[in-house]
């Protein structure tokens, strides 16, 4: 397996702690997703990933960063010496994938790199659930001895990155961080083996997280943040925007002034999406090239930034599952009203 670049981040801001935090859950990879076994009606199948490489280019860059702020803060100049030893060049993974044959007839030609995609997937998204933007594989590559293509991954870590970076801003809803175990453990009771399809509730949500990282501002990111946000608050497509605004405010315990954001920003998105669906948004020509028409930019931030926020909420809401040890939720709903009698009399009045 091939990696560009396994920890970077859009910005610098708080490179002492997000650095060191990477290097360390990273670390934590080498011991909790070293390797996953997978079955199906034909095969038995064990991936073995090493990450240490891995650790060992996030812990080189991590130094040269440190040399390069400190002698930018001792002597006010840009060491050029010093940061050309950052290394940019790509990562050699070492990847196993062993098989056994179940005894059945087999339907298929074995194909090892579509069950280390299944794994390296699996990865990705565990890194940033419990490290907000700590994993990118971003043109990652499966490469196999057989002549076949390299498989890409393109799994990037941008939106965990822009939630980590306005939690730091101070911005609402910041994303926390979990141990990579409490992730692992919870993961095995709902990513079950090889499903392309989703099987339950939180693998739906899962689904759509990696539907987001393949994409980048798209108008369709706004639909995969609604399919993940009303799969995970149990709302029907389109349904009233009052009860997901009330339930999203509920498990983040959201104050009255973060609700009011929530409100604000949720029916943004809203808006957006039905704009989209019903053919009232402009949408971006795919060459997004603002040199040929001014108006690009424009258009663009709007997506983004209102995708921004609803990632934001998806993932700390996902965060907050996970750190309850939940596997679905359900929600009712009550009826609650004064007796005819107390109608008009203070509380605690009899």
């Amino acid at each position: 397996m091939i990696l560009c670049r396994p920890g970077d981040h859009i910005s610098d801001d708080g490179w002492e702690e997000f650095r060191a935090a990477d290097v360390a859950v990273w670390k934590s990879a080498c011991t909790h997703l070293a390797s996953k076994t997978y079955q199906n009606d034909q095969w038995d199948v064990t991936v073995s990933i090493d990450w240490r490489p891995a650790v060992r280019r996030l812990q080189h860059n991590h130094k040269i960063t440190a040399r390069g702020f400190e002698a930018l803060r001792s002597s006010k100049t840009y060491e050029v010496s010093i940061w050309k030893k950052y290394r940019h060049s790509d990562v050699s993974i070492p990847c196993k994938v062993s098989a056994r044959s179940t005894g059945k007839e087999v339907q298929s030609r074995f194909q090892p790199s579509s069950y280390a995609a299944n794994f390296v997937y699996d990865v990705f998204l565990a890194l940033n659930l419990a490290e907000p933007g700590s994993c990118d594989f971003f043109k990652a590559r499966i490469a196999s001895k057989s002549p076949t293509s390299p498989l890409e991954i393109d799994l990037a870590n941008y939106w965990f990155d822009l939630s980590f970076l306005n939690g730091r801003k101070n911005k609402w809803p910041a994303p926390t961080k979990l141990p990579l175990h409490v992730i692992c453990d919870w993961s095995r009771h709902v990513r079950v083996g090889l499903s392309q399809i989703p099987n339950n509730q939180m693998e739906k949500v899962l689904f759509a997280l990696w539907h987001l990282s393949v994409s980048k501002a798209s108008p369709n990111d706004v639909i995969w943040i609604f399919y993940g946000l009303e799969t995970l608050f149990d709302t029907k497509a389109g349904e009233n925007f009052r009860t997901l605004h009330q339930r999203i405010a509920a498990l983040l315990s959201a104050t009255k002034e973060e609700e009011k954001v929530l409100k604000k920003n949720l029916r943004n998105l809203y808006d957006l999406r039905s704009a989209f669906v019903h053919g009232g948004l402009e949408v971006i020509h795919p060459l997004h090239d603002e040199s040929c028409d001014s108006r690009v930019d424009e258009k663009y931030w709007r997506v983004e930034n209102a995708c921004e926020f609803g990632f934001s909420v998806l993932l700390r809401s996902l965060q907050e599952v996970i750190s309850r040890n939940l596997y679905a939720l359900r929600y009712e709903e009550r009826i609650i009203s004064d007796a005819v009698g107390n109608l008009g009399q203070s509380p605690g009045q009899s």
